[in-house]
């Protein structure tokens, strides 16, 4: 504190006489206020707070099974954790538990050591999760906050997902009723033509490609109806004519 003349919380550790006591100290710089632009730390003010007072706070803030909050000292122990089995390891030992993680152990480590707020998206015992990295201002400590995100949208995703197969189902629906017109009309032209001596091409200039040729195009022109559609330009010599 006298060295950054900065607020400083203390990490854990135990004090009373029994030595079992968990608690924290906040430790707030006064300065001289006789000569302030010397910026000499004059005082300080001490407050003590126990153990069971954080975590009470972490838990109230990750006690959905769709969230888990931890707050994270200056070692880089999990101080406090929604979670019982999470306290007091090493933030390294979760690390094996990732199955993937968007961002390398590496850059999780210097990002807390330059006290520098980042996210990322993990896999952890398979379950997707969006994990945030939120420094506290004045002191070496760090709220993460992760997210299970099926367990947290998982109704969303539902309904998005049913909505788009009612979507897909109205689409295929109105696709089937369409073509079945097509083919309808298409069968009744070829009925009306097949018996006439006019032979219909649709060709499209374009595309370069024949678009409809009709069933009667061999007994009128002579020409296979499956080459003329595998090469348009067959027609060039009659349109010469």
């Amino acid at each position: 504190m006298l060295a950054t003349k900065k607020t400083v919380l203390s990490d854990m550790y135990l004090a009373g006489a029994d030595e079992t006591t968990k608690i924290y100290t906040l430790w707030v710089p006064m300065f001289d206020m006789a000569q302030p632009e010397s910026k000499e730390v004059d005082g300080a003010i001490t407050m003590s707070i126990y153990f069971d007072t954080i975590e009470n706070i972490v838990k109230a803030r990750g006690s959905s099974a769709a969230y888990n909050c931890s707050l994270i000292d200056s070692e880089g122990i999990i101080s406090a954790n929604s979670m019982a089995d999470r306290r007091g390891q090493k933030l390294e030992f979760w690390f094996d538990k990732v199955t993937w993680r968007s961002m390398s152990d590496a850059s999780v480590l210097s990002n807390l050591e330059d006290h520098r707020p980042f996210s990322y998206w993990a896999i952890v015992d398979g379950t997707v999760e969006y994990v945030e990295y939120m420094p506290l201002s004045n002191i070496d400590w760090t709220i993460s906050m992760r997210t299970d995100i099926f367990k947290a949208y998982g109704t969303v995703f539902l309904t998005l997902l049913l909505k788009i197969l009612v979507y897909l189902s109205l689409f295929w629906i109105v696709s089937m009723r369409k073509n079945r017109e097509i083919i309808e009309h298409d069968n009744l032209f070829n009925m009306i033509s097949v018996n006439t001596d006019e032979a219909f091409v649709i060709y499209d200039v374009k595309k370069d490609r024949m678009e409809y040729v009709s069933y009667n195009i061999p007994r009128v022109l002579g020409v296979s109806r499956e080459k003329l559609l595998e090469d348009p330009h067959i027609m060039s010599v009659y349109f010469d004519d």
